[in-house]
């Protein structure tokens, strides 16, 4: 009993302020313009209509946008194609021209660059076999030995080859090595181990099979399709002759010995 004497202040005192908010009335007026506000804010975008109307132009940009890439995207897979096409028609055509001319007789031994590279490589191990066994001597001669034995190795693998571009990258690679073995000489005359008659007469030989070689290089550059052409389609830029009499590109009948020479 005093217990429940003692406790009924408190429920009183609880009820009393339940009763100053009678069912939370005062708490949602105060809401209410909370609630109004957020409806007047709703409410200036009927259905976000003017959002809508905002994103409208930028929807029909990425549209026109999207449409610019595809265009793109075809004009470059198109350019893609026609090049792929373009190569094999030349891979084809040489590499038929090549077969036919080397049963002809048209092969690198008959070549004159291939056999001036030749003779311009054993005279260098002629030279290389006269020099004293030394260890700075083994070096050099390793060096001018791989060089001028690597003239008529690249051209021979160059006229075997059924592209343009990998003709002409051992060409480049051949005419390289001319320079090199030149400059070895050079440094065999200044070490004694070479007449100045006799270095005259390699370096004129090394300065014309670089000329022949340069020749065909050039040739054969214009036989390789540019990529980089956006304006016009892609066309093979050169014509090859369907005799089969003839050497292969870029070679002349002129360019090569009779077998019995």
């Amino acid at each position: 009993m005093e217990r429940l004497a003692l406790a009924e202040p408190v429920a009183a005192d609880a009820e009393h302020e339940i009763g100053s908010y009678p069912k939370n009335t005062e708490r949602l007026a105060l809401a209410e313009p909370v609630a109004a506000d957020a409806e007047h804010e709703i409410g200036s975008y009927p259905k976000n209509t003017e959002r809508l109307a905002l994103a409208e132009p930028v929807a029909a940009n990425a549209s026109r946008e999207t449409v610019n890439i595809g265009n793109i995207v075809q004009h470059l897979v198109d350019r893609s194609i026609r090049t792929v096409f373009n190569v094999r028609l030349i891979f084809l055509t040489y590499a038929r021209r090549n077969s036919i001319a080397t049963a002809k007789g048209y092969t690198h031994r008959n070549l004159i660059p291939w056999n001036r590279a030749q003779q311009l490589a054993l005279d260098v191990v002629t030279i290389v076999q006269r020099m004293p066994n030394t260890w700075s001597n083994a070096v050099i001669a390793r060096q001018i030995i791989a060089s001028a034995t690597s003239i008529g190795a690249n051209i021979a693998e160059g006229h075997g080859r059924y592209t343009p571009g990998a003709h002409r990258n051992h060409l480049a690679i051949a005419k390289g090595s001319t320079a090199e073995t030149d400059s070895w000489l050079d440094l065999l005359r200044r070490s004694g181990y070479l007449s100045e008659e006799d270095e005259a007469r390699l370096h004129s030989e090394c300065q014309e099979i670089a000329a022949m070689l340069t020749s065909k290089i050039r040739k054969l550059e214009h036989a390789i399709p540019s990529r980089t052409s956006t304006t016009h389609e892609e066309q093979v830029s050169y014509t090859m002759d369907d005799d089969a009499s003839s050497p292969p590109f870029p070679f002349a009948p002129e360019d090569y010995q009779s077998s019995d020479e």
